[in-house]
């Protein structure tokens, strides 16, 4: 087996085991008997797959260019990595876990599709699910990000925890920037939720917003 081969493996392994543990944790968490260790080995799970991607993608570039750095930063394989080294090392997040689940279900699909599975009908049927079902996977993710992780990180604000949600506005920053379907979820919020919410806490997300646009507009005249 190729070095190349051998990589690809491993990081179907990671997205399937990433799959597993988020599998786990939940129902521990149903059960009312958290199991860190599966939270734990998710995470760890998807930096494997995820760093993969990125070093496969970047090993042989020596540039620190600012092209390439612009690049690294909008490459959403070096996004998720990132956060998902920052979940890692935090006190668990159940919801944090449902994007990169969702990712590693269909990463698993494609993987089994195009080197497990021999039936073509079988694979046919995959690829018609994945395709049919891809796009609204993805809307889901990002409203996930956008609406239910950022309330969760932002109740822990009592608790004085304001590292998640720091991080968590950073990775949105970026996500702003380079995700057509992030853009989509703050339009959604924009028309179906903000009426709908308290004046106080509409100012703040308006402020976050407003702070989006203006990070990407400068981003978008540095290019």
């Amino acid at each position: 087996m190729s070095f190349m081969k051998s990589l690809q493996a491993i990081w179907f392994a990671g997205h399937g085991a990433t799959l597993y543990f988020t599998i786990v944790y939940f129902v521990s968490m149903a059960i009312m008997h958290p199991n860190t260790f599966s939270y734990k080995g998710a995470y760890l799970s998807a930096c494997i797959s995820y760093g993969i991607i990125v070093f496969k993608t970047y090993a042989d570039r020596k540039t620190t260019s600012r092209h390439y750095a612009h690049r690294y930063a909008t490459d959403e394989n070096v996004q998720y990595l990132i956060l998902a080294l920052f979940w890692l090392f935090l006190n668990p997040v159940l919801v944090t876990l449902i994007p990169y689940a969702t990712y590693a279900a269909f990463h698993t699909f494609s993987y089994l599709r195009t080197t497990v599975i021999s039936d073509t009908l079988i694979q046919q049927k995959i690829k018609t699910w994945t395709n049919a079902n891809y796009n609204a996977a993805m809307r889901f993710v990002a409203i996930i990000e956008v609406v239910a992780i950022t309330f969760v990180l932002a109740l822990q604000l009592y608790s004085l925890q304001i590292l998640p949600l720091l991080g968590h506005m950073v990775f949105l920053r970026y996500r702003y920037l380079s995700s057509p379907f992030t853009r989509a979820a703050f339009h959604d919020v924009d028309v179906n939720l903000i009426p709908r919410v308290p004046r106080a806490l509409k100012r703040t997300y308006e402020s976050l917003r407003g702070v989006l646009i203006r990070l990407g507009t400068q981003q978008e005249d540095c290019q």
